[in-house]
């Protein structure tokens, strides 16, 4: 077996879970058995100060990565407070348990559970917790275990052990395997037990030739001190095989200590194309300072587009004092270029308290600074922003500028709490708007392609502007059929 066996999943649409070993291995470096975890969510009134993540259930892997940005934010707003965290997992279970959530969602969902029962306080979690009555049937099911397993194998307690331990004996092969297998890692020694010696030793084994032993020392590591594991491998890291710097670079992320940092941004300019998206990787889990935010944001100029995205998703999950600042600052001066860089990297960050930052920018002199802020608008701003981004895109004659005020018009009306609701709205504005408005966004009907929305072309089509009437019959003839009556 190969060290990238080890690897977890990334976050992201194109994981599938079809096959076991993988799907049982997601959770073996990001297995811990002693961290507190919380109290159950009993009622439907605790899921009810959670927010509501739209299109999460109905999210895939083929579509918009929003739902998933939403419960992130989500997750990151919770935070360690425990209420929060419990009101989270309540509601996050009550979307598990829906039969209409897709396969893909329910993944995204198990795959921070865990994090999210280890962040609630209050004790182990017991068999009565609200959320075990949906995983526990999973974990008999071939194809609902490995995400059942994605939420509970990181999560410490008896009764989590019991679970698994009741469906594996009711499990047919290969699941019952797989339960077995984890059961056997969730017995792995304490980290308590193991002293920074054994660190030492361990991490030499990273620098031999043995598979076997560097598999070992890597799930042995994965459950050591953190500060103990990386001051054991700053030193030795860069003298080793790419797939193994590969694979210490994704555990040093998850583990999450500072010491790691300069180890993790040397290895940002490996040959190796893999280890230097690890080291990535691995910088937006650590620590963050403006200093590492900048080292990111040079790696975002260069030539490559898998490194900029990757330095960019870095920059979206880097927490740490001044980042955000750096970044604002980032934004307003300098070269075209790192301004977009910044308020990418903004977006990506979720930073509402930069919304007022790209209002500004909109009109700056750099065509692509405009579009980037409008871009910024588009995938941060809530529906609040609606009346400030309808008034700036009726205003807008520049076609480039337009299409983009348009584009971010749209993504902010969707996020309306009633979608229909925010629709109308901007209807509403546009059959008040003078005819030369009109004739400029009339493409945003089609766009819209609801039923208010055609009703309201056809109700400009009969303006006493012929241009605009003309304009609306055209949109009116080519208006997309609803699916059903497609052939």
């Amino acid at each position: 077996m190969k060290l990238s066996a080890l690897r977890s999943v990334p976050l992201c649409r194109s994981t599938a879970l079809a096959g076991w070993p993988l799907a049982l291995l997601l959770g073996l470096t990001g297995c811990q058995t002693t961290a507190p975890v919380g109290a159950p969510a009993s009622t439907a009134g605790t899921a009810a100060m959670a927010p509501e993540i739209s299109e999460l259930a109905a999210y895939d892997y083929a579509t918009s990565l929003d739902p998933l940005k939403a419960l992130d934010l989500a997750v990151a707003n919770a935070g360690k407070d425990p209420a929060k965290v419990t009101a989270l997992v309540a509601r996050l279970t009550e979307t598990l348990r829906a039969t209409t959530t897709t396969f893909a969602a329910r993944q995204a969902i198990c795959e921070r559970l865990g994090h999210l029962l280890l962040d609630a306080s209050g004790g182990e979690v017991t068999a009565a917790h609200p959320t075990m009555a949906v995983l526990a049937p999973w974990l008999e099911d071939a194809k609902l275990a490995p995400l059942a397993l994605l939420a509970l194998e990181r999560v410490p307690g008896a009764a989590i052990d019991q679970l698994i331990r009741t469906a594996a004996s009711r499990a047919d092969r290969p699941t019952r395997q797989a339960l077995a297998s984890c059961l056997s890692r969730r017995q792995a020694p304490a980290p308590a037990a193991l002293s920074a010696g054994s660190a030492s030793a361990l991490v030499a084994d990273l620098g031999g030739a043995d598979f076997a032993k560097k598999e070992r020392a890597l799930q042995q590591l994965g459950e050591m001190p953190a500060d103990a594991v990386a001051a054991a491998m700053a030193a030795p890291l860069a003298s080793w095989d790419a797939e193994t710097q590969q694979s210490a670079l994704i555990l040093l992320g998850r583990l999450g200590d500072q010491a790691a940092v300069p180890a993790a941004i040397t290895a940002t300019k490996h040959a190796d194309r893999s280890v230097r998206l690890a080291a990535l990787t691995a910088l937006g889990r650590l620590p963050g300072t403006p200093a590492m935010a900048q080292h990111l944001l040079d790696v975002a100029a260069g030539t490559s587009s898998e490194e900029t995205k990757a330095a960019l998703a870095a920059l979206g999950r880097l927490n740490g004092p001044g980042i955000t600042e750096l970044l604002q600052a980032g934004a307003r001066q300098g070269a075209a270029p790192a301004r977009v860089l910044c308020l990418r990297a903004l977006a990506a960050r979720y930073t509402l308290a930069a919304i007022p930052l790209a209002y500004q920018l909109r009109k700056d002199s750099e065509a692509t600074v405009r579009s980037a802020a409008l871009d910024l608008l588009s995938d941060i701003a809530p529906i609040t922003e609606q009346a400030a981004v309808l008034e700036w895109t009726w205003q807008q004659t520049d076609e480039e500028d337009l299409a983009r005020a348009q584009r971010a018009l749209i993504a902010i009306t969707q996020r309306a709490p009633q979608p229909a609701g925010g629709v109308r709205v901007v209807l509403a504005a546009l059959e008040k708007a003078d005819p030369a408005v009109q004739l400029r966004q009339l493409r945003l009907l089609t766009r819209l392609g609801d039923a208010d929305s055609l009703a309201c072309a056809k109700r400009l089509a009969a303006s006493k502007d012929a241009a605009v009437a003309a304009a609306a019959k055209t949109a009116v003839q080519r208006w997309p059929k609803p699916k059903e009556e497609k052939k």
